[in-house]
C-alpha cells in the first residue's frame, strides 16, 4: 500500500518573479522532519529557477511550522486576520 504523507507546492505568482509555497504533512508523520526537508528542497528549486521571493500563509496555531520557517530564514510580514500569518523569504534582491 502506498500513501501520500507529504506534499509540497511551489507556484510562480503570475506577472511577478515571486512564488507562493505550501507544505502539507499528514498528521501521523508530523514533527519527523518531513516538512523541513520538503521546504528545504523547495527553496533549492526556487533558487535554481531564479525566484526572487517566496510567500506563504500559515495558520497562527501551527507554531511548529512557523518556527521551522523562521529557522530557514522566512520572516513574518503581517498578521492576516485571526487565523493566519503571512511570511516571506527574499531570495534575490533585485
Amino acid at each position: 500500500t502506498h500513501r501520500i504523507i507529504c506534499v509540497g507546492n511551489l507556484t510562480r505568482i503570475r506577472g511577478t518573479n515571486d512564488a507562493s509555497a505550501a507544505v502539507l504533512v499528514s498528521d501521523p508523520y508530523q514533527q519527523r522532519g518531513l516538512g523541513t526537508e520538503m521546504l528545504t528542497r523547495m527553496l533549492a528549486v526556487a533558487r535554481n529557477e531564479g525566484i526572487d521571493r517566496i510567500v506563504a500563509s500559515i495558520m497562527r496555531d501551527n507554531e511548529h511550522m512557523i518556527k521551522i520557517c523562521e529557522k530557514l530564514g522566512f520572516v513574518v510580514k503581517e498578521q492576516n486576520g485571526d487565523k493566519y500569518i503571512n511570511i516571506e523569504m527574499v531570495l534575490n534582491k533585485s
